[in-house]
């Protein structure tokens, strides 16, 4: 469904970061009304509901994901957003393998990029800092690693906000 955004430019990387924690809060306020429970299904109501919301956020999570693959600042400073709108959702759980699976393959390439591409460091520090945060096991960072995930919550340049990173030096365009 992200595909039909067209080639990946900056302005659709922006676009997901935006867009994003709107289906996020769309599908959860919105679960009676998009997840009917089939009357034969004996699952609490809440439950059944919570799960349906879950497993669309994973899936969303993974297309928007798929869809962010290059190694632009733009780029990284999306898939971040997408991160931290996750944690912020709070409806991950570490028991269900296709979550735990993004995240060891997430954290697979936000190690790559932060050993190679010098202006997407801290947008991929923020989104191992959000791995770790949501689950320690799955991403699996070396203490080292860990350590720079919580220096970069330290930096003067760089603000979180709900919905993306921005780098607020006027002086830097790149993450």
């Amino acid at each position: 469904m992200v595909h039909a955004l067209g080639p990946l430019s900056a302005s659709t990387a922006y676009l997901i970061s935006a867009l994003f924690p709107a289906y996020v809060q769309a599908i959860t306020v919105h679960r009676h009304q998009t997840f009917i429970q089939p009357l034969s299904n004996k699952v609490a109501s809440e439950v059944y509901l919570a799960d349906r919301v879950r497993k669309a956020v994973c899936a969303a999570t993974g297309q928007a994901l798929d869809y962010l693959s290059d190694e632009r600042a733009e780029t990284w400073d999306a898939r971040a957003a997408v991160w931290l709108e996750v944690n912020k959702w709070g409806g991950y759980l570490e028991s269900e393998q296709a979550w735990s699976d993004m995240v060891g393959a997430e954290k697979t390439k936000a190690e790559t990029v932060l050993m190679s591409v010098e202006a997407c460091r801290a947008s991929s520090l923020v989104v191992l800092e959000q791995l770790e945060h949501l689950d320690h096991h799955a991403a699996n960072l070396d203490a080292g690693v860990v350590g720079w995930c919580l220096a970069v919550r330290l930096l003067p340049m760089i603000t979180l906000t709900d919905r993306h990173l921005i780098n607020c030096s006027s002086k830097r365009k790149r993450c």
